[in-house]
């Protein structure tokens, strides 16, 4: 052995000779220990090398010992190692050993990444995950498909499409997801009070989250979480989304559908606000519908009630919206989330210096709930009634008011 190399190993075990473990850094210690054992065989191995060539009869006894068959079982790939960035793990209930790309990962065994690092792992089933830094994830087989069970950390999961009967199957602390063919994000968060927080974030496809006996369907655009313990719950990726679903809830019942504009500068806005859409005529589900533009802008996006962003094709009368995810039945309806971009008119400048809002005309004896989102610099003049909320940020001031008139003046 080299000098070079006794120095490594006389540091690495002054390393973890100096102290203790620390219970955060145990993982750490683990490997450092695995690395001397490592270093130690090796020297073990060359010492071996010289005694062989000098006793050949020994050698022919070892190496028939070495080649008999092994009878064993070996385990089943659950799936292959790609590229890894940085230091990874392979952990199977022993001594967590570096990783390598191409390594198979056998069914029980676990990838450990550290600060810093990534691991690209392809499922048995063809799945694609991109494990992300400080993250513990176990592979498992079962009869109806491949099992992930995520005990910290993020995994980014491109699933195959699964044949008949079979699922892959993702267990974090408290949740389950199940997944048939698509792209999400599964995060599990540990929280100040010991427990932990699982978040799907779906991308493509469509996912089943469940807690206990509890359940919701999440679409693309969509977010499930889960507290351990309590039922899962869901949200958009949308925040102006979210906050419409808020607005909603707290509006009065003869209060229209509420509407949020952010004044962009050029005296434009960008508009998000709800449209009730029905099939009154067809006897087939309505998986197709065609809106106009709305007050002059152009349809950008749009969503369903509780977030899933739908596939929108504009034209120049507006925009077809594919409802396939949410076929509307004859006599039913439904309302649909809008983003409406390049929005002109609804602000002018009124003479002195500052900019006036004007409301476009509500539903006959419904006031209009508005949030303004203007710009940080901004001060509120007036405005009749009184705004419901008031909220100052470094990038913005939000105003939500209930008005059917005319309602602000601000200046920039």
């Amino acid at each position: 052995m080299s000098r070079q190399d006794d120095i490594l190993e006389e540091n690495l075990g002054r390393l973890l000779a100096a102290q203790a473990p620390a219970s955060a850094n145990e993982d750490l210690w683990r490997m450092l220990q695995a690395e001397v054992r490592h270093r130690h065989r090796q020297r073990i191995a060359r010492r071996w090398a010289f005694g062989l060539a000098t006793a050949a009869a020994a050698a022919v006894v070892v190496i028939a010992v070495l080649l008999r068959p092994d009878n064993s079982t070996p385990a089943m790939a659950a799936g292959e190692v790609g590229n890894v960035q940085g230091l990874a793990y392979l952990k199977d209930g022993r001594t967590p050993q570096p990783l390598a790309s191409s390594v198979q990962v056998s069914s029980g065994e676990s990838l450990q990444t550290s600060w810093g690092s990534q691991v690209e792992l392809t499922l048995a089933d063809r799945s694609k995950i991109l494990l992300q830094p400080h993250s513990l994830l176990r592979l498992l087989t079962r009869p109806q498909g491949q099992m992930l069970s995520l005990e910290q950390g993020l995994a980014s999961i491109e699933a195959a499409k699964q044949p008949p009967g079979k699922s892959l199957l993702i267990q974090t602390p408290g949740a389950q997801v199940t997944v048939l063919g698509t792209k999400l994000d599964v995060n599990v968060i540990q929280k100040g009070d010991g427990r932990t927080q699982t978040r799907v974030a779906v991308r493509e496809g469509r996912v089943c989250l469940a807690s206990g006996r509890q359940q919701v369907i999440l679409l693309p655009n969509m977010e499930g979480v889960v507290n351990e313990g309590q039922a899962p719950t869901a949200r958009s990726l949308t925040m102006e989304v979210n906050e419409l679903r808020r607005l909603m809830e707290q509006k009065d019942r003869s209060v229209a559908p509420p509407a949020i504009v952010e004044y962009n500068g050029d005296r434009s806005a960008t508009m998000w606000s709800g449209a009730d859409v029905g099939n009154d005529q067809s006897d087939q589900p309505l998986k197709s519908v065609h809106l106009r533009s709305v007050l002059g802008g152009r349809i950008a996006a749009a969503y369903t009630p509780e977030g899933a962003e739908l596939p929108v094709a504009a034209d120049a009368d507006g925009a077809a919206i594919d409802l396939s995810t949410m076929p509307l039945q004859k006599g039913s309806s439904r309302l649909l989330w809008l983003q409406v971009a390049d929005v002109p008119g609804l602000f002018a400048d009124d003479g002195s210096g500052s900019i006036e809002f004007i409301a476009p005309h509500c539903q006959a004896g419904q006031p209009c709930m508005w949030q303004f989102r203007l710009p940080a610099a901004a001060h509120l003049q007036r405005a009749q009634p009184e705004p419901l909320e008031t909220k100052r940020t470094s990038s913005r001031l939000v105003i939500t008011v209930a008005t059917d008139s005319q309602l602000s003046v601000f200046e920039q």
